[in-house]
């Protein structure tokens, strides 16, 4: 048996489904692992492991089991933000004789005197406000300003440091590059900051980082706000109703097979002739675009994952896990791949050219099948339109 520990312990990163993130799951759940081989017509159950099995036998059910899904290898259900290496940290320009206060207590913006959510900018010292964000932190944007007014100049200093967050373990960095904008890494963070007069090993940490900001914000975030919690809602349990479950910033994903997978087109396509995709699919279902989608039509459209007592709505009976569709969909995009979030319009476009494809591949398969025909078009060809210009004249 396996359990998950730690489950209630607090986020320290901005993660998800990994070690110090957020839980992908109900934090209550505890799994529970076994194994059996089942003998088929016969139906026979035989719990594993079991040593007067044949040893062919016994390998086989070993290789079986160390086999890793396409969900864990394309770790699916796990995202971790990822800060990269600022390609302009190892050769930042820095101006000579500028030299910052190692007191705190003298640090202020340069433009309006405020004391909080200042950034250093690690080329001329110039110390500015950030700008406000959603997590409540205060600010002008005086320093994004600075890069702007120097960049006019012909000088580029993008890196900027978070006051208050130096210390021997490192400090939140952001570069303001438009190639990157976004917080980076400064592996010669101390070497930059020494220059500048500061001694990064007797500083200590005072205020949070950005991601600190983030994770608290999404650790409290008050979801009723913008949820009918607390409202007397019937639950509701039907085909049409199944949801699927987020693997980890896969919302843009759902969402737009949620869409998808309501269109009568879609259904009367793959829904209905779902058994003959089914046994048509070929020697590894896992690879078949047509059997994948037929798949996911059947589990939302039908009672399959239905629960049984609508008050169990709530229920993993009604939530099924598009995992195979994900690692299919995405595998060999740079994108898609990944666990990052990703824009739902262009993954919707990435996914029609791929049945598009798909289409004309199996085009004789989706008549044998009997997919085709005015109720059962193509999915692409719905989506598609036609734009003319024309010039006219007015006189």
């Amino acid at each position: 048996a396996a359990t998950q520990e730690g489950a209630g312990a607090a986020p320290t990163k901005l993660a998800i489904g990994v070690d110090g993130g957020f839980a992908s799951g109900d934090a209550s759940e505890e799994t529970v692992r076994s194994s059996a081989l089942f003998v088929l017509p016969s139906g026979a159950h035989v719990p594993l492991p079991c040593e007067e099995l044949p040893e062919l036998v016994i390998q086989a059910c070993a290789a079986v089991e160390a086999h890793a899904s396409s969900f864990n290898q394309d770790q699916a259900g796990a995202w971790e933000e990822e800060v990269k290496v600022s390609r302009y940290a190892k050769d930042l320009p820095q101006e000579e004789g500028v030299r910052i206060s190692p007191d705190p207590s003298s640090w202020v913006c340069a433009e309006s005197g405020a004391r909080d959510n200042l950034w250093l900018n690690l080329s001329d010292g110039f110390i500015g406000s950030g700008r406000p964000q959603a997590f409540g932190m205060g600010g002008n944007g005086a320093a994004l300003r600075h890069f702007e007014a120097q960049k006019a100049l012909g000088k580029h200093y993008p890196l900027v440091v978070k006051l208050g967050t130096i210390s021997a373990q490192g400090a939140d960095v952001y570069s303001y590059a438009p190639d990157e904008d976004d917080s980076v890494k400064d592996p010669w963070l101390a070497e930059h900051l020494a220059k500048l007069g500061i001694n990064a090993m007797q500083l200590e940490k005072t205020e949070k980082t950005t991601t600190e900001m983030q994770i608290d914000l999404n650790a409290s975030f008050e979801f009723d706000k913008i949820t009918e919690a607390g409202r007397d809602l019937v639950p509701v349990s039907a085909p049409g109703r199944v949801g699927l479950a987020n693997l980890g910033n896969s919302c843009y994903m759902n969402s737009v097979l949620q869409l998808l997978l309501t269109l009568p087109e879609v259904r009367a396509r793959y829904q209905a002739p779902a058994e003959r995709w089914f046994d048509t699919a070929g020697a590894d279902p896992a690879v078949d675009l047509p059997t994948q989608v037929a798949k996911l039509a059947v589990a939302v459209n039908s009672e399959r994952f239905v629960a049984a007592d609508p008050a169990t709505a709530e229920a993993a009976a009604d939530c099924v896990a598009p995992k195979m569709f994900k690692a299919l969909v995405g595998k060999g995009h740079p994108e898609f791949s990944s666990n990052r979030q990703q824009d739902a319009l262009e993954f919707a476009q990435h996914l029609l050219d791929l049945l598009e494809r798909a289409d004309r591949r199996h085009a004789a398969r989706a008549e044998a099948v009997g997919a085709a025909g005015p109720d059962a078009p193509p999915l692409p060809s719905l989506v598609r339109f036609r734009v003319e210009d024309r010039v006219q004249c007015g006189e």
